[in-house]
């Protein structure tokens, strides 16, 4: 009877410290599972450090260049650009233009189906993953005839040029091989494109001779004029 008091005892406080131990486990665990407030901060830091979105720069050094139906567009590439969008409109207002070409990856673009002699204004823009750079200042450009840009008037082949003018190429007129170009007379280098060379030398490629007109030397020069 004796031994069996012992025993139950000895039960009862084995199975005493079994839950004691058990008890100061559990509360270990979940201590463990709960951060220090040292390592929430740190967290919060590692949040607060992440790097914030770099736009790209407005693109630089842009031009633009009439055709007779055309506006050639160029620019300068732009660190961290990956590509570059082209807006154009007849009105000098960004909010009314329409974007052509897409994304673009090279360095220019061709806009084209223009109307002949209509003022059409030009923006440039960067981009990347991060987004859009603001718009370019607005360039001004009007496409026209090759024969208008130096200075000429178109007529029909049939027709005699106006008085102080000569005949010459098409240089885009509309009736194309109907028509031609009359340039001023005079001044060679008055023409864009114009200049002098020896009498018996050839013109450049992309030129046709013309009589001396007002070379330095006389009959001992001509003058090469633009064709195309």
């Amino acid at each position: 009877m004796k031994n069996n008091k012992l025993f139950f005892k000895f039960s009862l406080f084995s199975l005493i410290i079994l839950f004691l131990v058990t008890l100061l486990t559990c509360d270990k665990d979940k201590s463990d599972d709960t951060p220090s407030p040292k390592e929430t901060d740190n967290i919060e830091d590692v949040e607060e450090t992440e790097p914030t979105p770099v736009l790209p720069d407005i693109p630089a050094s842009i031009t633009v260049t009439p055709g007779g139906t055309t506006i050639t567009v160029e620019w300068s590439a732009v660190e961290d650009a990956a590509f570059y969008e082209v807006w154009y409109s007849s009105y000098n207002d960004s909010e009314t233009a329409i974007q052509v070409g897409g994304d673009i990856a090279e360095l220019g673009y061709v806009i084209s189906e223009l109307d002949c002699g209509e003022t059409y204004y030009v923006w440039v823009r960067s981009k990347n993953e991060s987004g859009s750079s603001p718009f370019s200042a607005a360039l001004e450009c009007t496409p026209n005839t090759k024969c208008a840009l130096m200075g000429g008037v178109c007529a029909h082949l049939d027709d005699p040029c106006p008085d102080g003018f000569f005949d010459w190429a098409s240089l885009e007129c509309p009736l194309g091989r109907e028509s031609k170009c009359c340039l001023p007379d005079g001044s060679c280098t008055g023409i864009p494109g114009g200049h002098c060379v020896e009498w018996d030398a050839t013109c450049p490629s992309g030129t046709g001779a013309y009589g001396s007109m007002d070379c330095p030397e006389g009959r001992y020069q001509q003058c090469c004029i633009p064709v195309r």
